[in-house]
């Protein structure tokens, strides 16, 4: 009978021991996928950091583009095109903006004042001179 007694112990041991190595099995394979998972995440985060850098460079590409061909340095029947819609979307805008200040003036509340409008290119990108003006506006606005 003890003998049946340390067979069973045994028995115990070895299962225990089975099942110790296949936790660490299972610990090292969750943590090579977790690994793996990180890499795909940075490699996903690197892919939409570089896109909103060519949207950034597209745009300042646009906004060049577009100053040249106000200035007639380029010419292109395509690109005037556009042009054309960009400044019937300022002409609404500057309607609007009219409208809301004829609006403010009726109702006898101070218009804000409006900052210079820094180009699309430096506000988009986080230049400066967005932050510049909004300052500037802010000093004046306060004494």
């Amino acid at each position: 009978m003890a003998e049946e007694g340390k067979k069973r112990a045994q028995q115990a041991k070895d299962a225990l021991q089975k099942i110790q190595e296949r936790i660490y099995e299972l610990a090292e394979r969750v943590k090579d996928e977790a690994l793996e998972l990180s890499k795909v995440s940075k490699t996903k985060l690197d892919i939409m950091t570089l896109k909103r850098e060519k949207n950034n460079l597209l745009n300042d590409l646009g906004s060049k583009t577009y100053d040249l061909l106000k200035k007639g340095k380029i010419r292109s029947t395509e690109l005037s095109s556009l042009k054309t819609k960009i400044e019937k979307v300022e002409d609404k805008v500057s309607a609007l903006e009219a409208e809301v200040s004829k609006a403010s003036m009726k109702e006898g509340v101070k218009a804000p004042a409006s900052a210079p409008r820094p180009k699309a290119t430096k506000a988009r990108t986080g230049g400066s001179r967005g932050k510049k003006a909004s300052s500037a506006s802010a000093k004046k606005n306060t004494g």
